[in-house]
């Protein structure tokens, strides 16, 4: 079973942020939709009862965590900029972290695989 956490955290290293965590699984499972997303839309259900929605919007850099499920709208390139950094992170033997910059709710996306998951 794959986890995936995602939060917006007012305070992570100086600024607020959204995160998204994952484990290995779940950022398969984020990256796969991402992929799907391409092509119109994907959902995925993160841990507990969040369910995400990505769209592929010119753009934008967007998510809306009020909307139920979160609705991610997500210029096709930013879409391929954070595909290719799970992809980086996949690979990495140990926990990691990429930063993106989105333009709400927070000015920056963390992802991270293995790290500041509450489970």
């Amino acid at each position: 079973m794959s986890t995936i956490e995602i939060e917006l955290i007012p305070e992570f290293k100086g600024e607020r942020v959204m995160l998204l965590a994952m484990d290995r699984d779940g950022l398969v499972a984020v990256r796969t939709a991402l992929t799907e997303a391409q092509y119109g839309l994907a959902s995925i259900a993160a841990s507990g009862t969040v369910e995400m929605e990505f769209r592929s919007e010119p753009d934008q850099a967007a998510i809306d965590l009020d909307a139920m499920p979160a609705i991610w709208r997500l210029s096709p390139k930013k879409i391929d900029e954070i595909v290719e950094k799970l992809d980086a992170m996949e690979v990495f033997p140990g926990p990691c972290h990429h930063y993106v910059d989105i333009a709400t709710p927070a000015k920056t996306l963390v992802l991270a695989k293995d790290e500041y998951l509450s489970t």
